[in-house]
């Protein structure tokens, strides 16, 4: 067995921010906006119902208005190690076979039944194992915008493990150069299943290649402090693409929007395959501009806009929250943000004519200068009010949590909020009387819609282990709307090649 290792502060304070639920105002928005959604009647593989489907759009859309909660945990590392106990069980490919079994909420299936129906669907009895933890590859959708690995992993004691292992591949060419990066979207629905998505950000070369990497698996992801054993699962297995990319069309596109105040966004191009319609966009800023925000304002940065579709004597909409899979890398020579969305095929049809976008928008983090100073031990009695840029923070009480990486114990503010910007972008430290800072981490629910309103957060202040008789808390980075219009029309192809 390797070294076990504890999992990084950061990681493990990630862990305790809690998963937002929509309310229904945003349910009602969601179902608006799908409701003149008609699933495709001509699916020759599989017997889902109407009503499953429906359900399954609806619940990626639901889930990925939360995604953002999700996504800000902690980071995590790579550990390399070397292979010197790893086996490589088997690889066989085995076209034609259907591995998969899986429930019809699983977020995959039309696109695995349309990578049938397209010849698009590799699968695989791929395994690896080292130490008893195992790897196996099901099968692999192929697109000319991404891939999704289906997977299954296992402990030692046969059992699945209850984390799956995060992003454990890098697509390369047959060169070695990476042509895909992953991507962010809804996590599987169907227990037992690990699946990843990978974009390709360039050109697609005609063959590509899945390598395995070492790894971190959690031992006990309900131990604190949460411990982790190194893994090295080495495999490599080649996919042909040329038929992907027969199967799809695109345009460049070079709609820009330029404000004075220093934004800049342009898109890039327009992509189509079988699965849907994926725009590619960028966003910089100009220097007047950097001098307002942090140095990883790209960090959760979302832009928000609607694309309407010509249907019958009117148009339908279709929110940005509803994108299936995203990416979002930092071109740190440029400073420019690349990004990706793609849209599923079910919400909106390869085939569609008259495509608008409408700009409303953008969130994205700004520094900030607001502080408050209060005595914690006093809270529960004289609660302090904080207002800053249109927010209201009232800290009602302090206590001493356990730190999940140390054990140790560290101090805890408690408070309720209603927010007119983006909490869940903001930074805080805090200082202590003796001038010392430190990081604060923030849990807590937020509830959907304006203003954003919390009843119970929590900033835990990391390395205090005790009640000071002073703490300044400063928010030095808060997340704010931008709103502007920009709209812009879509090309439209005459003929697809499927």
């Amino acid at each position: 067995m390797r070294p076990i290792l504890k999992a990084s502060d950061e990681e493990c304070w990630g862990s305790k921010i809690y998963e937002e639920e929509p309310d229904p105002e945003f349910t009602s928005n969601v179902m608006k906006a799908i409701e003149h959604i008609e699933m495709d009647p001509k699916r020759p593989f599989g017997d889902l119902k109407r009503k499953a489907a429906l359900k399954q759009v609806f619940r990626r859309i639901v889930m990925t208005g939360a995604a953002v909660v999700i996504l800000m945990g902690g980071a995590y590392m790579v550990w390399q190690t070397s292979p010197d106990r790893t086996s490589m069980i088997g690889e066989q490919l085995n076209q034609g076979s259907d591995p998969l079994s899986t429930s019809s909420d699983w977020l995959w299936n039309e696109e695995y039944e349309r990578a049938q129906q397209f010849g698009l669907l590799q699968t695989q009895n791929v395994k690896v194992e080292d130490d008893g933890f195992s790897l196996e590859i099901l099968a692999v959708l192929k697109d000319r915008s991404h891939i999704v690995i289906v997977t299954k992993q296992f402990g030692p004691d046969g059992r699945s493990l209850k984390y799956s292992v995060r992003d454990p591949f890098l697509i390369t060419d047959t060169q070695g150069r990476q042509v895909a990066i992953p991507g962010r979207y809804l996590r599987n629905t169907d227990p037992g299943i690990q699946d990843y998505v990978y974009v390709f950000d360039g050109t697609v070369p005609d063959h590509i290649v899945i390598h395995g990497k070492a790894e971190e698996v959690a031992v006990d992801p309900e131990q604190q402090p949460e411990e982790r054993v190194l893994v090295n699962w080495p495999l490599e297995l080649t996919l042909d693409m040329t038929k992907a990319k027969s199967l799809s069309v695109s345009k460049p596109l070079e709609s820009t929007y330029s404000p004075q105040d220093g934004l800049n966004m342009d898109m890039k191009q327009l992509l189509v395959t079988p699965n849907g319609v994926r725009l590619d966009m960028s966003v910089s800023l100009a220097p007047q501009m950097l001098e307002q925000v942090p140095p990883n304002w790209h960090d959760g940065l979302e832009v928000l806009y609607d694309v309407k579709i010509e249907e019958g004597n009117g148009y339908k909409t279709i929110g940005s929250y509803v994108k299936k899979v995203e990416t979002q890398q930092m071109n740190t020579s440029s400073g420019t943000l690349e990004w990706s969305n793609e849209f599923d095929s079910a919400v909106i049809p390869p085939d569609s004519r008259h495509m608008r976008v409408v700009v409303n928008g953008l969130v994205m983090r700004f520094t900030n200068e607001g502080a408050i100073q209060f005595n914690p031990k006093e809270l529960d009695k004289r609660p302090a009010v904080m207002n800053d840029a249109g927010d209201t923070l009232t800290f009602t009480k302090s206590s001493l949590l356990k730190d999940p990486s140390t054990g140790e114990q560290v101090m805890a503010v408690y408070a309720k909020g209603r927010f007119v910007n983006q909490p869940l972008l903001d930074e805080w430290v805090a200082v202590d009387h003796n001038g010392r800072e430190y990081k604060v981490h923030i849990g807590g629910a937020y509830t959907q819609g304006e203003p954003i309103t919390s009843e119970n957060l929590e900033f835990a202040i990391q390395g205090l282990t005790n009640i000071p008789p002073s703490i300044t808390l400063k928010r030095v980075v808060i997340g704010k709307k931008r709103n502007f219009q920009w709209a812009f029309d879509l090309p439209a192809f005459s003929n697809l090649p499927w």
